[in-house]
C-alpha cells in the first residue's frame, strides 16, 4: 500500500542514508579537524539536512523546504541520542501528515 512504501519503508530507508551513513561518516571525518566543537556538531547535521532537501526538490519547493526542517529536526535526534529510531519517527510521521493532509 502507499502508506507502507512511503510511511514506512521510505523514512527507515532514506533515515539509514542520510543520518546513519551520511551524517556518521561525515562526523567521523571531522572530529579530528580544528573547527570548534560545536562546528564539528553542527556541521553535518546542517550539510546532510541540505543534501536530503535537495534530492526532495524534484518533487518541489514547499516539500524541499519541508525536508530541509526534517533534515534538521532528524539529524539532531541522531546526534542527541546516537540512534536512528527518533529520526525515523519523525520521518515516519512527517510523511504520515502528508500523506493524510494533516
Amino acid at each position: 500500500t502507499l502508506f507502507r512504501s512511503f510511511g514506512v519503508a521510505a523514512p527507515i530507508q532514506e533515515e539509514v542514508i542520510f543520518r546513519g551513513l551520511l551524517q556518521t561518516t561525515l562526523s567521523n571525518d571531522l572530529a579530528t579537524t580544528r573547527l570548534s566543537a560545536s562546528a564539528r556538531q553542527a556541521l553535518p547535521v546542517a550539510l546532510v539536512a541540505v543534501l536530503f532537501a535537495a534530492v526532495h526538490l524534484e518533487v518541489g519547493p514547499v516539500t524541499a523546504l519541508f525536508a530541509l526542517i526534517l533534515g534538521i529536526v532528524a539529524g539532531e535526534s541522531r546526534r542527541w541520542t546516537a540512534s536512528l529510531l527518533p529520526a525515523i519517527l519523525a520521518h515516519a510521521i512527517f510523511n504520515a501528515a502528508g500523506l493524510y493532509g494533516v
